[in-house]
């Protein structure tokens, strides 16, 4: 499940489903930086996040498929 919301004055912002044990629901938000570069934060629920910056948006965007992907398969980062 992945949900994309955007406006030109907001992030993007994704929700996905990462299948462990128990069930794991958590969002991503992208922000361009000043720099030109991409952060995206990642909100695991219980006041547990992180954030990661990449070069570019493209990757940035990606990142939060390849995290369930990862957590679906009992992979770490």
């Amino acid at each position: 499940m992945s949900e994309h919301v955007m406006h030109d004055d907001e992030r993007r912002r994704q929700v996905h489903a990462a299948a462990t044990q128990p069930p794991t629901t958590f969002t991503t938000t992208l922000a361009p930086t000043e720099r030109g570069e991409w952060m995206t934060f990642v909100d695991l629920g219980s006041g547990i996040s992180m954030s990661r910056l990449f070069d570019r948006e493209d990757e940035a965007l990606r990142y939060g498929h390849e995290l369930a992907m990862r957590l679906r398969r009992g992979q770490s980062e």
